[in-house]
This record gives C-alpha cells, structure tokens and sequence, in this order.
C-alpha cells in the first residue's frame, strides 16, 4: 500500500496516508508504553534495586 503510493506520485505520500501512519505508530507505542508501565507497577523498588547498586 505504502509503495504503491510512493510509486504513484513520484515518492511522495498523501497527507491521508501520512496521518494513518503516524496513528499506527502513536497507537503502537501506547501499547509498548502501558507494556513497560504495567511491569514496573508489578515491582517493588527492593526488586530492582540491585540492577542500580554496584
């Protein structure tokens, strides 16, 4: 879909396209970000002060 577009008018994307990319990957990140949220709200700092301490 992406190159067919790039093809189609000499490498350039719509503004449509562009903006349902960059929802993807705003929506792609949420999910990443909740991901790593989640795990260190399951930790206490006693299990991560080690990774920290030499």
């Amino acid at each position: 879909m992406i190159v067919d577009e790039l093809n189609a008018n000499q490498g350039a994307l719509s503004l449509g396209m562009r903006y349902r990319l960059a929802q993807k990957a705003f929506e792609h990140t949420a999910v990443y970000d909740r991901a790593i949220a989640d795990f260190l709200g399951s930790k206490a700092l006693a299990d991560v002060e080690a990774c920290y301490n030499e």
